[in-house]
């Protein structure tokens, strides 16, 4: 009786361990599908990442474009203010001691004699 009691509880180990191996098997199956679809997950997330990345590089090369022709623009508003449409037209100078407007000198003193008889 002691041989066949003996068998009785391999044969329960037995059991046991194909049962055990099932359960392992169908978890083994489970985590392949989650592997597989992480795995899905992951190539969808790389594939939404450079999408970003590509649209943050373009926004940033627009943004940098833009800023570059701000400051041209900027620059041709300062050089705009400082310059003077009276001093395009009537340009004031000087000739030696005189002031000129046009190059029509301004004035005249008595050691100097005027060039132009007619005026």
């Amino acid at each position: 009786m002691c041989i066949e009691e003996e068998e009785r509880k391999l044969e329960a180990a037995i059991e046991e361990t194909e049962k055990q191996c099932a359960k392992v098997n169908a978890e083994m199956k489970e985590l392949e599908l989650k592997s597989c679809c992480f795995k899905e997950l992951e190539e969808q997330y790389w594939h939404e990442f450079n999408n970003f990345q590509f649209q943050l590089i373009s926004h940033q090369e627009e943004r940098e474009a833009i800023l570059a022709k701000i400051e041209v623009s900027q620059a041709h508003l300062e050089l705009l203010k400082r310059t003077n449409l009276l001093n395009d037209a009537f340009p004031i100078w000087d000739d030696g001691e005189f002031g000129t407007i046009n190059n029509f000198r301004l004035g005249r003193l008595a050691k100097i004699a005027v060039r132009n008889p007619g005026l």
